[in-house]
């Protein structure tokens, strides 16, 4: 589980990241589109997105096994 926090917040400060370039951009005179400003924040949630539906995938399938494991020790006790 400790590789998987560490992807959430990986995730998490990257988005933050891209948050606090796309200030220093509003506030620099670039006069930059709209859509300029917003594309890399969307590429980046894209991205974090895939990352935490691949955790979600990987603990849907562990999660199973590890009730088995559990109910397996239970009834061997």
């Amino acid at each position: 589980m400790a590789s998987e926090d560490e992807e959430a917040r990986q995730a998490a400060d990257e988005c933050d990241a891209v948050l606090a370039e796309m200030r220093r951009d509003l506030d620099t005179s670039r006069s930059w589109s709209l859509l300029e400003s917003v594309l890399p924040l969307s590429w980046h949630c894209g991205a974090a997105r895939e990352r935490l539906d691949d955790l979600l995938t990987r603990y849907r399938e562990v999660l199973p096994e590890l009730a088995l494991q559990e109910a397996g020790r239970r009834q061997a006790k």
